[in-house]
């Protein structure tokens, strides 16, 4: 769970939000609870969509939303008074369920892009190696049964906004895993790749005074 203050800051910000949108919709004319519930829907489902990777403002995008979404019923019943109001509720709450989802799509297929591009951005500044796209190799099934949407017996994959630089004399390889479709919960998966030199094993002679690297070389110990 979040800090308590970050829970109450993330809420006061929320409302004072609402209250600015409320009040420019109010001044193009729309109706003080129409624009109230837009207030609190903008902020929520923005805060909600935008905010996946952290509970805090899944929690606090969720709450402006459930606000929003029940002024909104309300002023739905006020317009259609002749209209059974579970009928209004129902058919409110459709609404707004298709609207998540909407975000939720729009939200899986461009975050990744935007990411790559801060990506791209940073390697060139760096001068280090960006490709879009490229296969990489894997090292074991171990490695591709943790990876995203890739069978284990893969022993490569594509990888996204991939990133080659060099630390230590280490080659580095930094890429994003992304379903071709992605789902409304997905987020891209961040892969980093060290190629590491292979370890050396030695093996004891009888006179225990020499021993063999894995080239086969032997040497005095």
């Amino acid at each position: 769970m979040p800090p308590r203050w970050k829970t109450v800051l993330a809420v006061v910000v929320g409302v004072i939000a609402v209250a600015v949108i409320h009040v420019h919709l109010r001044d193009t004319g729309l109706g003080a609870g129409l624009a109230l519930a837009s207030g609190f829907l903008a902020m929520g489902l923005a805060t909600w969509v935008v905010g996946q990777a952290r509970r805090l403002y899944r929690v606090a995008g969720g709450f402006f939303t459930v606000v929003g979404g029940l002024i909104l019923i309300g002023e739905a019943r006020e317009l259609l008074p002749s209209v059974n109001g579970w009928v209004v509720a129902a058919g409110a709450f459709a609404v707004a369920v298709l609207v998540v989802r909407i975000l939720l799509r729009v939200n899986a297929a461009v975050m990744p892009r935007l990411g790559a591009a801060r990506r791209r951005l940073y390697a060139l500044t760096h001068g280090w190696r960006y490709r879009r796209r490229a296969q990489i190799g894997l090292p074991s099934r171990a490695t591709a049964s943790r990876l995203l949407s890739v069978p284990p017996s893969d022993t490569t994959t594509t990888g996204r906004a991939v990133v080659t630089f060099t630390v230590d004399g280490h080659e580095v390889t930094v890429f994003d895993r992304v379903r071709r479709r992605p789902r409304t919960e997905d987020r891209p998966q961040t892969v980093w790749q060290v190629r590491l030199p292979a370890p050396t094993t030695f093996r004891e002679y009888p006179d225990r005074g020499w021993t063999v690297r894995r080239s086969g070389t032997p040497r005095r110990a």
